[in-house]
């Protein structure tokens, strides 16, 4: 191995043997010194050495697992109520806007968006945010408003990452969830109840829970793949894709009504366009 800092290796002239030189001590020697122990140098350099492919992979997803993990936490520990949580399971969108409105869980202060958006549950929620995007496309403002159909499209897209890697609600952003939707006075109004309440309670006039398994059953990773499919940003066109926002728009509903129906609807166009 290599002499230690500070030994220098020569020859003597006159024998030809080789000694060293200790220039620490200015010391001279026949014997080789010990050399330098190498234990520690793969631990000092394995730092340095790039993880494999697949362990970096695994780093991020790590990652992304403690975000979703974190969020989900988050809004459950601020917004959640499991005894309201149980019961707005079997209820309707109308009742569980009403709900949101009249809970008590949190009496410091007034109904917020996240607790409008805990309650309703996984597929409600994110059923309104598909609806809420693929709407406009599909009532063909994109043929008036350049741009529009991929400025939605690509929003469609990250809901569908959204699902895949496990939230339980849609991500939005803290102040928004803080924002309240409940008057600020007694006996005053709110968009909820003036306009959403009203809308939801008339469409489920017409849309109702039927086969309500399947939502459930394909409700997770089916969905985003299904909903990314539709969603395609990169190759959705200027004017084009107004069938594709149709679809995504019923995909929506499907969730939101708890419309199995709906959801085949959905799936049989998807597998005949693709």
């Amino acid at each position: 191995g290599p002499l230690p800092p500070g030994w220098e290796e020569r020859v003597h002239a006159a024998s030809g043997r080789v000694y060293y030189v200790n220039h620490n001590e200015r010391t001279t020697t026949w014997d080789r010194p010990a050399p330098v122990a190498q234990a520690s140098a793969p631990a000092a350099n394995a730092e340095r050495i790039p993880s494999s492919p697949q362990a970096a992979v695994a780093e991020k997803f790590g990652v992304v697992k403690g975000f979703v993990a974190k969020y989900n936490a988050k809004l459950s520990n601020k917004y959640g109520s499991p005894q309201m949580e149980t019961i707005a399971k079997s209820k309707p969108l109308s009742e569980v806007l009403k709900m949101a409105m009249q809970d008590q869980s949190h009496p410091q202060r007034p109904a917020a968006v996240g607790d409008l958006v805990w309650l309703m549950g996984f597929q409600m929620s994110f059923g309104l945010a598909i609806l809420g995007f693929a709407l406009p496309n599909a009532v063909g403002l994109s043929k008036f408003f350049p741009g529009l159909a991929l400025m939605l499209g690509l929003p469609s897209f990250l809901i569908a990452v959204q699902i895949f890697v496990g939230l339980e609600r849609p991500w939005l952003p803290g102040f928004i969830l803080s924002m309240p939707v409940a008057p600020s006075h007694p006996g005053g109004s709110s968009i909820v109840s003036t306009l959403l309440t009203p809308m939801a309670a008339s469409t489920e006039k017409v849309l109702k829970a039927r086969m309500a398994f399947l939502p459930s059953l394909l409700a997770h990773q089916p969905l985003a793949l299904l909903l990314a499919l539709l969603s395609n940003p990169l190759g959705t066109k200027e004017g084009g894709g107004w069938m594709t926002a149709i679809t995504t728009a019923v995909l929506g509903m499907g969730l939101v009504y708890r419309d199995g129906v709906l959801f085949i609807l959905a799936f049989f166009f998807v597998l005949r366009s693709f």
